[in-house]
């Protein structure tokens, strides 16, 4: 009993082929499950394309798919509000002539050179009790004694208003 050598290379040649002919084919499929997914990828942004261009074409009509119209224009007013709140935190303001934003330190914007406005710091007083009172100034220094040496409500204001005016003066 002798192996048959050309018989063994011939059931190797054919198993080669069979693997090689099941690669291609893998591999075929996988192109084209490749391609589709593409294709569905670029349907999906035609449609939200189409439907942003609807929107903003009848935003504010009444039209028979306003149940869609509600949640988008919700969400374009927190956008707005969490961007908002964003340049609040990041410590920013946006030029109300160019549009750029800036950081709250400027006094004129590094765009376009429109003033920016600039808050006054905001004063509240709140009598606590006939002899106590308690003053809450953001971004001014009053002094202790200005505020200890006042009697009434509107004294302890003056005194603020006085150390704001000096601060302005000092800038």
């Amino acid at each position: 009993m002798g192996i048959d050598f050309g018989k063994v290379k011939d059931t190797i040649l054919g198993a080669g082929k069979d693997v090689e002919s099941m690669a291609k084919n893998a591999s075929a499929i996988a192109k084209l499950k490749y391609d589709i997914r593409v294709k569905e990828d670029f349907l999906e942004k035609q449609y939200a394309l189409l439907g942003k261009a609807y929107y903003e074409a009848h935003k504010g009509e009444e039209v028979e798919e306003m149940d869609y119209f509600e949640p988008i224009a919700e969400a374009e007013e927190e956008i707005i509000r969490l961007n908002d709140e964003l340049l609040s935190a990041q410590g920013a303001v946006i030029c109300p002539s160019c549009g750029e934003k800036q950081t709250d330190k400027h006094a004129f914007c590094s765009s376009c050179g429109t003033q920016l406005k600039k808050e006054e710091p905001e004063v509240v007083a709140e009598v606590m009790n006939d002899e106590d009172v308690e003053v809450i100034v953001s971004e001014v220094v009053v002094e202790e004694s200005d505020v200890e040496e006042a009697e009434t409500v509107e004294e302890v204001v003056e005194a603020v208003e006085e150390a704001i005016d000096e601060e302005k003066i000092a800038e």
